[in-house]
């Protein structure tokens, strides 16, 4: 090993140049850091670095951080940093390279205040990432605008993108396919369809061709759209056509099976399908989610065979099963429902939150007591279904296993969270909470239900 470090540390000088590189990279993609690089250039260490991200070792590559920091503290340089910050899973991490960069004199570094901007973005801290945008110390690129729009999509605050892209328009930015698509992406994230729809509008009017992204989020949308909702998906389906963004991305084919399954046009979505040039288990849980939403579970279920029968790399998921169970649960065949979930588990897919909460649900009654306990062996540990299966012993008069599992239930540290219901007026959205009444607007919510509920009580008298 003491040959190989001082072959790192030597000039690199013909063939030699070659095996220290391959040196280099099998270091970083199959040894563990018990070894390193000198600490007199910063070179070898971002080579080893950039080698881990590459592949998809981020664990790898902030420990080598750390001890190269450990080492020499002032080893990092502003090609190390970005490294470091592309690495970082968390806030704290991030925050951490940050504060080095502060210490290094390297946050003004325009490589790495790009980096700390992307990574608080990353990880959806708007707040963190305006303060650093405010603070860029070149002229803002539409990278860096993209980048903030991205933090506030994230972070699912759809007025603050909107403001953010007013201000780069009024800067002089032109903004471009993936500023429009972030802007899609932020109102989608957030419910807010129809916005989006008007959105893809403008990006059109303003002469920005678009991507296959932002087609994929409009026609997410064009089911909320109410009377037109068939009118403006065909209308984005053609305008996708045109551009060649159908069958060439496989997500945008999902999207229009999602489309018009959601819209009960299913042999528009059959036909989307079956045209498809390639397919994904995305494509194909697109349609089987499409028949059981429309109530053809059986169609539903023979896709599913079908899917197991081609053999191939694409296999059903819990996705593709957890979706013919709900369609079979939502439509009262419950004995079905939990027949598939059992030959779900025997195929040894472990059911997720919404395949347990699903059946759970359609157990819910009295004669469906023993399907809810059996549900209950395999389900994963969350509030929700604790609280299924509390009140499906309640609802049998089992008060005793009732009680039991709401003491497994605090024991777990799981909390049911309060009732929680909101409503949109104007385009602003208002949260309720159960037993909150800290809304500085509460005493007027409260009077005036009060007058609904007395309004309510006078038409009952009327009526009897």
């Amino acid at each position: 090993m003491h040959r190989l470090l001082r072959a790192i540390a030597s000039p690199p000088l013909g063939h030699y140049h070659h095996q220290r590189r391959h040196r280099l990279s099998a270091f970083a993609a199959d040894q563990p850091i018990r070894h390193h690089p000198p600490i007199d250039s910063a070179v070898p260490w971002n080579k080893l670095l950039r080698d881990h991200l590459a592949h998809s070792r981020p664990d790898l590559a902030l420990a080598l951080y750390r001890l190269m920091r450990a080492l020499s503290p002032g080893l990092p340089n502003s090609y190390t940093l970005p490294l470091a910050l592309r690495a970082a899973p968390s806030m704290r991490i991030a925050s951490t390279v940050h504060a080095h960069a502060l210490h290094l004199g390297l946050h003004a570094h325009p490589d790495v205040a790009g980096q700390i901007l992307a990574a608080y973005a990353r990880l959806g801290r708007a707040a963190e990432a305006r303060h650093v945008f405010d603070a860029l110390p070149v002229r803002r690129t539409t990278l860096s605008w993209n980048t903030l729009i991205t933090a506030y999509s994230i972070g699912c605050d759809p007025d603050a993108a909107r403001a953010a892209f007013a201000r780069m328009v009024a800067g002089g930015s032109r903004p471009d396919a993936v500023t429009w698509t972030t802007l899609l992406s932020a109102h989608a994230r957030c419910g807010r369809h129809l916005e989006v729809l008007e959105l893809f509008r403008d990006m059109h009017d303003s002469g920005c061709e678009g991507n296959a992204e932002a087609v994929a989020v409009a026609l997410s949308a064009c089911p909320y759209a109410s009377g037109t909702a068939l009118a403006k998906g065909r209308a984005i389906h053609a305008y996708g056509f045109v551009k060649g963004v159908v069958h060439g991305y496989m997500f945008v084919t999902s999207s229009l099976v999602c489309m018009y399954g959601k819209l009960g046009e299913m042999e528009e979505a059959e036909k989307v399908f079956q045209e498809a040039r390639e397919k994904n288990a995305v494509t194909w849980n697109a349609l089987i989610t499409s028949y059981a939403a429309a109530g053809m579970c059986n169609k539903a279920l023979d896709v599913l065979a079908w899917m197991e029968q081609r053999g191939g790399i694409v296999v059903p998921n819990v996705v593709s099963w957890s979706a013919v169970i709900g369609g079979f649960a939502s439509s009262g065949n419950m004995e079905q429902a939990l027949e598939l979930f059992r030959q779900m588990q025997q195929h040894r897919l472990p059911p997720n939150v919404v395949t347990s909460a699903t059946v759970l649900s359609a157990c819910a009654d009295l004669l469906a007591l023993r399907l809810g306990q059996e549900v209950l062996q395999a389900e994963t540990e969350t509030t929700g279904n604790h609280m299924l299966i509390t009140n499906l012993y309640a609802t049998s008069g089992m008060w005793e296993d009732s009680k039991r599992v709401r003491v497994m239930t605090k024991e777990a540290g799981l909390r049911k969270n309060p009732g929680q219901s909101w409503i949109e007026v104007k385009n602003k959205v208002f949260a309720f909470t159960a037993g909150n009444v800290s809304l500085p607007e509460a005493e007027e919510i409260f009077r005036v239900l009060d007058d609904l509920y007395s309004e309510m009580e006078d038409e009952k008298h009327a009526n009897v």
